[in-house]
């Protein structure tokens, strides 16, 4: 079961810079999001691996832990995917917003927590595609696998040494899976699957 604190709240209460944590606001309830300390590396590595070959991208930003208040038919829900590329032409006047962002990002990444539930990132990832985001990569440090989902439904996992690419929205890159875990990863996997 996820721990999830939550208690009442606006959207402007999120912009707190006191608010301690990583929160969503949806349905106007916080609901905490944590974070174990592995997917935040993965996290970590996958946004290097991203900035890495686009080098200073002039059509667009990957960001991290930005908070996205983009949902036309919940115009107070607030989402923080963990990586995120929003393409400048997307947004107004070619900026970043200031407080949250207000345009759906063109690529969303979640990574998978102990602490997350499966309905929590399916809707999660919902949210983004039914607001305009076009690609979304969940991604299981455990398995070192990725789940890619598109916006035109289609769906498809990738694992080990398979090549992760943009698609359409940065088709200049490609990554192999395996780019964005420790290299002895593969080895405490299976140490930790033995034991189950």
């Amino acid at each position: 079961m996820s721990i999830v604190a939550e208690r009442p709240g606006t959207a402007y209460e999120v912009r707190e810079p006191s608010r301690e944590g990583a929160w969503e606001l949806i349905d106007g309830v916080f609901q905490e999001k944590p974070m174990g300390a592995e997917s935040d590396w993965v996290a970590s590595e996958i946004s290097f691996n991203l900035r890495r070959q686009l080098g200073h991208d002039a059509d667009g930003w990957v960001i991290r832990e930005t908070t996205f208040q983009c949902f036309p038919q919940e115009p107070g829900r607030i989402r923080r995917p963990d990586v995120a590329y929003l393409r400048r032409a997307r947004t107004k006047d070619g900026r970043l917003s200031r407080g949250h962002e207000k345009t759906a990002p063109s690529l969303v990444v979640e990574v998978v927590s102990p602490n997350d539930l499966a309905e929590e990132i399916e809707g999660r990832i919902h949210d983004f595609l039914q607001a305009g985001t076009d690609l979304a990569w969940v991604v299981y440090p455990l398995t070192r696998t990725v789940h890619v989902f598109r916006a035109d439904g289609s769906a498809q996992r990738l694992t080990g040494e398979q090549a992760l690419t943009g698609e359409g929205v940065l088709p200049d890159f490609h990554c192999s899976i395996a780019a964005f875990f420790e290299t002895d990863y593969e080895a405490e996997v299976d140490a930790r699957t033995s034991t189950l």
